[in-house]
């Protein structure tokens, strides 16, 4: 078996190694062709109710700013993150309801298997989760409203950017190229979750948010589990692992063979390891 790195690879159904960038969604690789009828439909929804959800969606956005502009005059302390923890968990399911999802509902496994509905998790410094669809994080944000890595900007970004700054997102140039040296005296993305996780940690009583983290780097159908990346786990410290899975996702959001360029680079690789390792066992050879 001879596999080249510059060779294109298009995933298809038939590849398991592939299954996990195999679009299942209603407009997908996999799903029902869009006919004159659907198209039809989609334009009247995409100027009738569409903006209205919109709408809704950004007054959802609106009111929960305008709540933190308030509080941004008190002191900061348990109380006013109190406050805006569970009026950004309100906003966020606001929201939500405004796009469409009309419920969510949240499954606590126990440690011997036993599944309780709605049973919210104790205190956590970290989430870790899948990646399926752009409205992962609104989805956690409407349970723990957890910080995360957000692109570099998004605290420039108006009313989102004050959202950002609150729930304490870590902020990443994802326009830097791989391989550029990190500066002398500046602080790596990985390292600065680890040290957010481990005072969280050791400071409790401070109430800080959760880190969400997203250990497989890129978005899938939700399907499989990719390989992980290690800086959700850098900090030696239990996570919360969650898995989310939509019962009818019509749209995931991914292109049709993967996220990005870059992820499917990276997925390439990994794949250029397996079929490497395969190739030898069967006497064959991998460039």
């Amino acid at each position: 078996m001879v596999w080249h790195w510059n060779e294109p690879l298009a995933p298809t159904p038939e590849d398991p190694l592939f299954e996990p960038f195999i679009r299942t969604d209603a407009y997908g690789e996999a799903g029902h062709r869009i006919t004159p009828v659907r198209a039809l439909r989609l334009a009247v929804l995409a100027v009738t109710l569409l903006p209205c959800r919109l709408a809704a969606a950004l007054l959802s956005v609106a009111g929960y700013y305008l709540l933190l502009r308030v509080l941004a005059v008190l002191p900061d302390g348990v109380i006013t993150r109190r406050i805006a923890a569970f009026w950004g968990r309100f906003w966020s399911t606001a929201c939500l309801l405004s796009l469409g999802f009309v419920r969510v509902r949240w499954v606590h496994v126990g440690e011997r298997g036993a599944a309780r509905r709605g049973a919210p998790p104790p205190w956590q410094v970290a989430i870790v989760s899948n990646h399926v669809s752009w409205a992962d994080i609104l989805i956690h944000m409407s349970r723990a409203l957890p910080s995360f890595v957000a692109r570099d900007g998004t605290q420039n970004i108006r009313m989102v950017g004050l959202i950002s700054q609150r729930i304490e997102c870590i902020y990443v140039d994802r326009e830097k190229k791989a391989g550029t040296a990190t500066p002398v005296g500046a602080v790596g993305v990985g390292e600065q979750v680890r040290r957010r996780m481990l005072h969280g940690w050791e400071h409790p009583e401070e109430e800080h948010r959760p880190m969400l983290l997203f250990p497989e780097g890129t978005t899938s159908n939700g399907k499989c589990l990719l390989p992980f990346k290690t800086g959700a786990f850098l900090a030696g410290l239990p996570v919360q692992p969650i898995i989310i899975k939509y019962a009818n996702l019509n749209y995931s959001g991914l292109k049709a063979s993967d996220a990005t360029l870059e992820d499917k680079r990276r997925y390439q690789a990994d794949l250029k390891l397996r079929l490497a390792a395969a190739a030898q066992k069967r006497g064959g050879s991998a460039r």
